[in-house]
């Protein structure tokens, strides 16, 4: 469910840092008034023709933004949303080691109890099961550990491009 939501996320995020024009223009369609009374033309005020003139003359400024002055909310957006991506993994795999740590203690007593009856077969049998859960727990839980750092670094990296 958590990688539904952050693909939603990250597409809305794309979708509307993406576009030049208006962001929610497929949204709600062209809203231009089709009003014949707002299309009577106007005569510009003296002072509104003087700031046209000055605007005019004055040379154009060449933008120098870098890429990341223009991409830096998507990266933000981006991060925040693999950060939420790998909470939601490190969650899941969180509930899987717990699973995992039930079944290797129910292994476990069976040994312990198959051992205790004087049954070797079982307790061999039991013996080998217990070696394969433990490393699965240990599977599960490295990877838990991993999307959890994984959400923290993720979470901090979109957090800080909002400021920088």
């Amino acid at each position: 469910m958590s990688i539904g939501v952050s693909a939603l996320l990250f597409a809305l995020l794309c979708n509307a840092f993406a576009q030049e024009s208006e962001p929610f223009s497929d949204v709600f369609g062209d809203l231009e008034p089709t009003s014949q009374a707002f299309e009577t033309p106007v005569e510009p005020s003296k002072s509104e023709k003087a700031r046209g003139a000055a605007k005019a003359v004055r040379p154009k400024k060449e933008t120098s933004e870098t890429w990341w002055e223009k991409n830096k909310n998507i990266m933000g957006g981006t991060l925040l949303a693999l950060a939420a991506t790998s909470a939601g993994l490190g969650y899941w795999q969180n509930s899987e080691a717990t699973s995992k740590e039930r079944e290797l203690r129910n292994i476990f007593n069976n040994a312990e109890k198959a051992a205790m009856v004087g049954d070797i077969n079982s307790y061999i049998r039991h013996r080998n099961a217990y070696g394969r859960a433990k490393e699965d727990l240990q599977s599960a839980q490295g990877l838990r550990n991993g999307f959890y750092i994984g959400a923290g670094v993720f979470g901090i990296a979109g957090a800080v491009t909002f400021f920088f």
